[in-house]
């Protein structure tokens, strides 16, 4: 197996015979693939712990289930590509893009996710809560509008769609709108969700305040 960067030059040559197999070897020898090109390849549950592919080109690949933590994959190409259940555990994917990749299952705690293009619906399905950074990433909805984080979004997940609010925006839906001029399908469902958590607080309230305190041995009742 020969793996080549975008201008033909060879990066990596063996016996394997599957890419899999190569990316692998190199991972596990930290042997550097800056600019590597491969595209459309099947990757499936692949080790990839600290791959060192920076500006690769990945579009169309499938990694479903591979484990990519720890790895520099900054400004790569992973448009359309499948990353279902793909672990990127404190990798560095600073200026990647993204857009039309699947999300579905993504492990990402620790990541830098800064600069980072993505497109895919999937990608509010992820815990955003755990990256190490997301500073500047880009949500381009329906591929067109953006959405640009400079923070953690808030995304409420109630009963249908998610609703995300970030920058004043709620993305909701197929539409992204100014947060006041949420429609009133979106409004409802997001008083529904406040009613549920008011009383859920308030249940939980209520058996604190029914709470005794514990009787210390020895001591007068």
């Amino acid at each position: 197996m020969i793996l080549k960067d975008k201008s033909g030059h060879v990066l990596y040559k063996a016996g394997f015979k599957t890419t899999k197999e190569s990316l692998e070897h190199c991972a596990k020898n930290n042997i550097p693939l800056s600019g590597l090109c491969i595209r459309k390849a099947k990757v499936q549950n692949a080790m990839l712990d600290g791959l060192i592919a920076p500006n690769a080109s990945f579009w169309g690949c499938d990694f479903a289930g591979s484990d990519m933590g720890y790895a520099n994959l900054q400004r790569v190409d992973f448009r359309v590509s499948n990353l279902e259940n793909v672990c990127f555990s404190r990798s560095d994917l600073t200026d990647s893009d993204m857009r039309g990749a699947y999300f579905g299952g993504v492990i990402a705690d620790g990541a830098v996710f800064d600069g980072v293009k993505v497109s895919c619906p999937s990608f509010w399905g992820c815990d955003l809560s755990s990256l190490s950074s997301l500073q500047n990433l880009v949500f381009l909805h329906k591929g067109e509008q953006e959405m640009v984080l400079k923070e953690q979004p808030l995304v409420l997940r109630y009963k249908n769609a998610p609703i995300i609010i970030a920058n004043n925006h709620c993305l909701w839906r197929s539409g992204l709108y100014p947060s006041g001029l949420l429609p009133l399908s979106a409004r409802a469902e997001l008083f529904a969700a406040k009613t549920h958590l008011e009383k859920i607080l308030k249940g939980t309230n209520m058996q604190n305040a029914k709470r005794t305190m514990p009787k210390i041995a020895g001591q007068n009742p």
